[in-house]
């Protein structure tokens, strides 16, 4: 009787922590099954253009670059581990899976959500292919989204009343996400919403505020300070000269420039882009923000072809991040320069269209497998101590775009039900019913949402791997606020 107690006793604790923990021993299990068939069907990582460039600056070991240097860093930091391509792999889809499972409990805390609201926050967070795909990606758009959920799960801890030590987490959080990608700058605005809604003194918002400010102003200093030793250019980010350029090219055949403000710097740069458009065949003049970066991809484009002109001429000293840096304040100018000749053109060829851009971004990168391609670069190869540059998967490498095809709508989906549960939580005056913690998180979303559409449509042509992140708020407070309005319409008719 003893000996079968003595096994009875240990059953019985596994079964109360299963039943205390069934959520996380589900979402554990369920995450390594799809894990495992998802590196059955793809054993390589998925590459594109920036993957490329991260991977030649961990190389390197360089302080900055084309992007944020933030993913070339775990890429140095992960070295033992990241040299093996399922161990990164897993690691980037185990921290989505925890960040996501983080910030679930909290908005369990916070919000006290209905069955339907955690049920499709569940499906959503945990069983949604899409987070082996951009974990599958050697790029920072994982790392990003999990930051980003943790940050998020943070700014809703510190409402709700978590001790001074979250200050410093938080910080670290925002900074982290900084170095990964540019998007963050509208980070520190939320968080300073965030800090001025809890009632616990000016001191501790501005302590808040000001951490959270000074380590991004630290990597934006170190950045600087980086990029003027790389390319002789005392710049933050090398690419939003080339970004700019692109934007204002989309308004370049339907505006006539004055050329008396042309900048000296630009001469060649202007001559190109006439030359360009003259040779361009009607049809293909009339590009949009729809079609992506369309200047900055094109080799045979003004921007491209600059950068090659300046290549000749010191072949040895401009090639990669260099070669881009060097570039870049010229490209900078120039798009400051038609911007300033026409802003009503901008608008319309550039703003409006990426604003409609927004509501259904394209899939992009996402819609193909490697580029389409069969074969990697040599820094992959390199880095990843593979002997052969040949790739492949058992499913054709266009599958994952018939798979996510309907991803960009259920986007504009979730708008449009957040929008309705908005417009009926407003009319029954949900809020005089909320408590106030519930209200300070939503307002927090909707700031977020707010900025993060701003910055979108401002800074460049708007893919989907860049909304994920929206996306999940978006389906969370649609949801949220539907319920809200279904219970509230119950009670009325009762």
């Amino acid at each position: 009787m003893r000996l079968l107690t003595s096994y009875l006793i240990p059953f019985d604790r596994c079964a109360k922590l299963y039943a205390d923990n069934k959520l996380l021993v589900t979402v554990v299990m369920a995450g390594l099954l799809q894990f495992t068939l998802f590196k059955i069907l793809y054993p390589f990582p998925d590459f594109f253009s920036d993957s490329y460039s991260y991977v030649e600056a961990a190389r390197q070991r360089l302080g900055a670059n084309i992007w944020p240097v933030g993913y070339s860093w775990f890429l140095v930091l992960m070295q033992p581990l990241s040299h093996n391509s399922l161990i990164l792999v897993f690691i980037q889809y185990a921290l989505v899976i925890a960040s996501g499972f983080y910030l679930y409990r909290v908005m369990g805390k916070i919000f006290k959500p209905g069955r339907f609201t955690r049920k499709a926050l569940e499906l959503f967070l945990f069983y949604n292919p899409l987070w082996l795909y951009l974990s599958n990606y050697v790029s920072s758009d994982a790392l990003f989204f999990a930051g980003s959920m943790l940050w998020f799960g943070q700014l809703l801890m510190i409402i709700k009343g978590a001790g001074k030590s979250i200050i410093w987490w938080h910080a670290l959080t925002v900074t982290s996400l900084f170095t990964l990608r540019y998007n963050a700058l509208v980070y520190p605005v939320v968080s300073a919403l965030a800090f001025l809604m809890v009632q616990r003194g000016f001191r501790y918002a501005l302590r808040g505020i000001g951490i959270c400010v000074l380590g991004c102003l630290m990597f934006a200093g170190f950045t600087v300070w980086q990029n003027e030793r790389l390319t002789g250019v005392r710049q933050f980010s090398i690419f939003s000269g080339w970004q700019l350029a692109n934007n204002a090219l989309y308004m370049y055949p339907y505006i006539h420039p004055d050329k008396e403000n042309l900048p000296f710097e630009c001469r060649q740069l202007d001559w190109l882009t006439r030359e360009y458009f003259t040779k361009l065949p009607q049809q293909d003049k009339h590009t949009s923000p729809v079609q992506g970066a369309v200047f900055i991809k094109n080799h045979f484009g003004p921007l491209k072809q600059y950068l090659e002109l300046r290549r000749k001429r010191l072949p040895d000293a401009m090639q990669g991040a260099v070669g881009w840096g060097s570039v870049a304040p010229v490209f900078k100018l120039y798009g400051e320069y038609l911007v300033k000749s026409a802003p009503l053109a901008y608008a319309q060829f550039y703003l409006l269209p990426n604003a409609g851009n927004y509501f259904i971004p394209p899939l992009e990168k996402l819609s193909v497998y490697n580029m389409g391609e069969g074969i990697l670069g040599a820094p992959a190869v390199e880095w990843f101590g593979w002997k052969s540059d040949r790739v492949y998967s058992v499913l054709p490498f266009s599958f994952q775009g018939y798979l996510l095809f309907l991803m960009p709508y259920a986007f504009l989906a979730v708008n449009v039900l957040f929008a309705i549960g908005l417009l009926f939580w407003v009319i029954n005056r949900g809020w005089q019913t909320e408590d106030r913690r519930v209200l300070k998180g939503l307002l927090l979303i909707g700031a977020l949402l707010l900025v993060n559409f701003g910055f979108s449509v401002l800074a460049s042509p708007i893919v989907f791997r860049y909304q994920v992140f929206p996306m999940l708020l978006l389906l969370f407070l649609g949801v949220y606020l539907m319920e809200k309005d279904m219970h509230t319409a119950t009670d009325t008719l009762k």
